[in-house]
């Protein structure tokens, strides 16, 4: 945040955003997000490399293209995503669709397509090989559009016994069974790290084990595929950051020895999604009442909800968020803070003081009054992609800010929208 009395989104007043698109609104700075982009690409100096971006975290068009710009691809999590990044102008080779439980639709739609993917069981590659066998075309016309060439999701169950994705280590074999059954290359391996690691150290350890099982594809393999759980810092004073540039020097020390051992370049994709947009995302809400916390301090009553950033968000973000006051400056020695949304949901909380022995995570912001604008921040991961209509409250608008202008992205929700779908 700067230091200027009304918060700056990419050179342009937060008030002034609020003003004209009114509140609650999502805004992203694409300075931010080019930032983000540019330091992970750089941070791991191997080749060949490819960065894609995981569009779980927010698949807003315009983050998509401004990330297409950048020479990036995506990650979908889902055929939906797919749908979305082919919309955003990625081709088919730009995308890798590393999905679990896909139905028969979804491997329609990657054969159809031709988007490469990552399979997560012995029982999806079976599928996918049954649909390829039992599609229009024969198997020798698929062979030059690369679709009998897949990859696996790979699941150490050593290092995590209860993952629920991924061909486990002692199935590698069998795996190879399947593949060589219907006449298929497993040409990649993919990695599953977690969602939201912060220490460096603790997201690299399973990675030789991972290197290791890569090698047991050295015959076909093209490419090692590091998925999510980059770790973003919401909360300041948490002891551990995630280190790009630590982990992209180990990472490319691994990968150099694994392509001397295969006796080619191994292809790598790093995938991360929060990584690139979290810091470039504001949620502005506007004040509408201001009243006294029983245990000291004040409870601000604004104009959003938890349908708007959930629950689940907040778990995400490690149950921490920063909000900020971002339409004057701060009056007033900051004071103990609970922010709460429009709703009687018992749980409706934005942002929460300090509760038990965790003080350094409690909310304080200056004594507020109605019709202040507060930012929440770093919200560009998981703030709109968890926003649902939960409490029956319309989805707000979204803006992206690029080169000091602003631009909406997607205009706001109704209520006649959140009825066009009901059949009444």
């Amino acid at each position: 945040m700067n230091t200027e009395p009304v918060m700056l989104i990419g050179d342009v007043p937060a008030t002034s955003l609020a003003e004209e698109y009114a509140t609650p609104l999502y805004v992203y700075d694409a300075s931010a997000v080019r930032a983000a982009f540019r330091r992970i690409h750089a941070a791991v100096p191997y080749e060949p490399r490819r960065v894609h971006y995981a569009c779980v975290a927010n698949s807003n068009l315009a983050i998509m293209r401004l990330v297409k710009s950048l020479g990036g691809g995506i990650h979908a999590n889902t055929w939906g995503d797919a749908v979305i990044a082919l919309q955003a102008g990625f081709g088919p080779a730009d995308i890798v669709y590393s999905g679990s439980n896909l139905g028969p639709e979804d491997i329609v739609n990657v054969l159809t397509h031709g988007v490469s993917v990552n399979l997560s069981s012995l029982s999806q590659l079976r599928s996918y090989a049954s649909h390829l066998v039992e599609s229009e075309c024969g198997l020798a016309d698929r062979r030059s559009q690369g679709l009998r060439e897949v990859g696996l999701r790979i699941h150490l169950e050593e290092h995590r016994p209860f993952s629920r994705m991924g061909v486990k280590t002692s199935e590698v074999d069998e795996a190879e069974a399947i593949a060589l059954e219907y006449d298929l290359d497993l040409v990649g391996v993919h990695y599953y790290r977690g969602t939201g690691t912060t220490s460096t150290d603790h997201f690299l350890q399973p990675f030789p084990m991972f290197m290791a099982v890569a090698r047991r594809f050295a015959r076909t393999l093209k490419y090692v595929d590091i998925g999510g759980g980059f770790g973003f810092q919401y909360v300041p004073s948490a002891p551990a950051r995630f280190e790009w540039e630590r982990f992209g020097s180990q990472l490319a020390h691994m990968m150099e020895h694994l392509s001397a051992d295969v006796g080619r370049r191994i292809e790598l994709i790093i995938e991360p999604g929060r990584s690139v947009v979290a810091s470039a995302g504001f949620l502005l809400t506007r004040v509408v009442g201001v009243d006294k916390r029983a245990a000291g301090g004040q409870i601000a009553g604004v104009d959003t909800t938890t349908s708007h950033i959930s629950r689940e968000a907040y778990r995400v973000y490690g149950g921490y968020r920063r909000i900020a006051l971002a339409s004057r400056a701060s009056l007033g020695e900051p004071i103990m803070t609970d922010v709460v949304g429009c709703t009687t949901f018992s749980d409706d909380y934005i942002g929460r003081a300090a509760r038990g022995d965790r003080p350094d995570r409690g909310l304080m912001l200056p004594p507020l009054r109605e019709g202040d604008l507060l930012a929440v921040l770093d919200v560009g991961g998981y703030g709109f992609a968890f926003a649902s209509n939960f409490l029956n409250r319309p989805r707000p608008a979204e803006v992206i800010v690029d080169n000091g202008e602003a631009r909406l992205t997607r205009r706001r929700e109704t209520y006649d929208d959140m009825l066009r779908l009901q059949i009444y």
